[in-house]
């Protein structure tokens, strides 16, 4: 059983957590839970990334905004070549609105006698990084 102190110290901070400077108060302080705020990176269509290192090589990525707030996006996508080159094939900024999803299509030239690849699409900001393989990985 619970003491008559203990249950009204209770009743009063059930009473005072109502209340919107209670709250904030505590939300200052970092004593209620916070939403979690992460970027989503993903292939578009992952099942249907290409497999071989032939001439252009069409894919798409998407990025999800669930930061809390508007954030811009830098992107790079780049070429790994078995060789250990690396080589930046396009670059772009997307700016999206806290809950927003946007998809970029890319095409990427794989040069002539490249049998094994690596493309990868990195977030630089976010140090977020999405690879896939051309050919056989070695």
């Amino acid at each position: 059983m619970i003491g008559g102190g203990v249950l009204a110290l209770l009743v009063l901070v059930l009473v005072a957590s109502n209340s919107p400077w209670v709250h904030a108060r505590l939300a200052a302080a970092k004593l209620l839970p916070q939403p979690e705020a992460y970027t989503e990176l993903y292939f578009t269509q992952h099942l249907a990334l290409p497999k071989t290192a032939i001439g252009l090589v069409p894919f798409s990525f998407t990025v999800h905004n669930v930061e809390g707030d508007a954030t811009t996006y830098p992107y790079e996508v780049v070429l790994l070549l078995p060789n250990g080159k690396t080589q930046t094939l396009s670059t772009g900024t997307l700016a999206l609105q806290n809950g927003e999803t946007r998809s970029v299509a890319a095409t990427v030239n794989v040069p002539k006698g490249t049998t094994t690849a690596e493309i990868a699409v990195v977030l630089p900001n976010q140090q977020e990084s999405i690879h896939f393989w051309l050919g056989a990985q070695s």
